[in-house]
């Protein structure tokens, strides 16, 4: 806010800090501002319950995230699936999927592949 010499009071919206002695406003004053003036600035308010939940909401999305990541060819989201690697006829390795009947646990899928004489991973 800015005081003209009327004594009356403008408030204008700081969008843009640009360096230690400029700034941008979201529109300007109605006189120029030839002479120093005195200001004060009120800062935003802070929505700390906003705030919490976009820090939760960010906390779940990076977890999920790394769960997602953390097994990488092998990661799946359905506990019946049997995903392993087979090696071609050129000597690079394709990726085969197959259903399972129930649901195996990890050390189970883990035990399955390494009975696969071609996943370079076991």
């Amino acid at each position: 806010a800015a005081q003209e010499k009327g004594g009356e009071q403008e408030m204008r919206v700081v969008t843009m800090r640009l360096s230690n002695s400029s700034c941008a406003v979201s529109s300007a004053f109605s006189h120029d501002l030839k002479t120093p003036t005195e200001f004060y600035y009120i800062q935003k308010p802070r929505d700390a319950r906003a705030e919490a939940q976009k820090r939760r909401e960010d906390a779940s999305k990076a977890k999920a995230e790394e769960e997602r990541c953390a097994f990488g060819t092998y990661g799946t989201n359905d506990k019946n699936e049997f995903i392993y690697r087979e090696k071609t006829e050129t000597g690079s390795y394709t990726i085969r999927k197959e259903k399972l009947d129930g649901e195996v646990s990890r050390g189970d899928l883990l035990y399955m592949r390494s009975k696969k004489k071609s996943d370079k991973y076991c």
